[in-house]
């Protein structure tokens, strides 16, 4: 049982890696979106994750699932509202969810972080390429409007329009450049560093087991043990503080209520041509 211990600790200080790898993702059940569009987004969304706190996610299905009832035809984009907002509360996360269904084609935008103009935006964008097939350029233009509009990144300007923009907004152009580069090669210190650090708190231990009976009496292994326990609850707290990790309930770095339904907002429309529906 004794032996067991090192290893149930190892996997406490690597508790903060997994957490902060599952908030931003894309689910495509519907097969909806090429490999390397999901692989694209995915490493785009990995690092407005890390560079914001803000987090997109797009979950497509065939159809809807079994364990979701009370589908009316008549009632579809009060359905679709509903399982959008709950799927969005259920993460706890701050930023924009996107719903999409194949059968019967829908696709619904939740939020808790856009104002409503930006929402109608995207919600637009996506309905377009939809309504075209072009499915990934939609997750590409997704991906694009949260890196500008939750990760505080400026969108693509035109060689023209660059001379006129840059000057009414100098405060913009000094702050992207920091923020920007950095998120991803922390973000792999920080997961390499805590690895490391699992490695020599389990190391001491084996050692302290080892060493155990030998001139030191039989507390050497208990104090081994109670140091390995705080060193990676110390891991985990670093990690947070530096990664922005979520907390061990699931919810992010800001505080529980930042999350809540009653902040969460959408709109969505049939992309299939038979219907409408949305806020714009």
């Amino acid at each position: 049982m004794k032996s067991l211990l090192p290893f149930l600790i190892l996997a406490l200080a690597f508790t903060r890696v997994a957490d902060a790898t599952e908030a931003s993702h894309v689910r495509d059940e519907g097969k909806f979106f090429s490999a390397d569009a999901i692989k694209k987004a995915e490493t785009q969304l990995a690092e407005l994750k890390a560079r914001s706190q803000r987090s997109l996610m797009v979950e497509t299905y065939e159809a809807i699932p079994s364990s979701k009832t009370g589908y009316e035809p008549a009632k579809k984009e009060e359905f679709f509202a509903a399982w959008g907002r709950e799927r969005l509360s259920s993460t706890k996360e701050r930023g924009i969810l996107v719903l999409i269904c194949r059968e019967p084609t829908y696709l619904y935008v939740a939020e808790n972080s856009l104002t409503k103009e930006d929402r109608s935006k995207l919600t637009a964008q996506l309905l377009e390429s939809f309504k075209k097939k072009e499915y990934d350029q939609g997750l590409a233009s997704a991906v694009e409007f949260a890196e500008t509009h939750l990760g505080g990144k400026r969108p693509v300007e035109s060689a023209g329009s660059s001379s006129a923009s840059a000057a009414p907004a100098p405060a913009s152009t000094a702050t992207s450049a920091p923020t920007q580069s950095p998120s991803s090669p922390w973000g792999t210190i920080i997961v390499i560093a805590v690895a490391v650090l699992g490695f020599l708190f389990v190391l001491a231990l084996f050692r302290s087991m080892a060493g155990g009976g030998m001139g030191g009496g039989g507390g050497g292994f208990f104090s081994g043990l109670m140091g390995g326990i705080a060193g990676a609850f110390l891991g985990n707290w670093l990690y947070n503080s530096f990664s922005g990790g979520t907390d061990s309930s699931g919810e992010n770095g800001d505080s529980g209520s930042d999350a809540s339904a009653d902040d969460i907002d959408g709109g969505g429309g049939d992309f299939g041509g038979d219907g409408g529906g949305g806020d714009f």
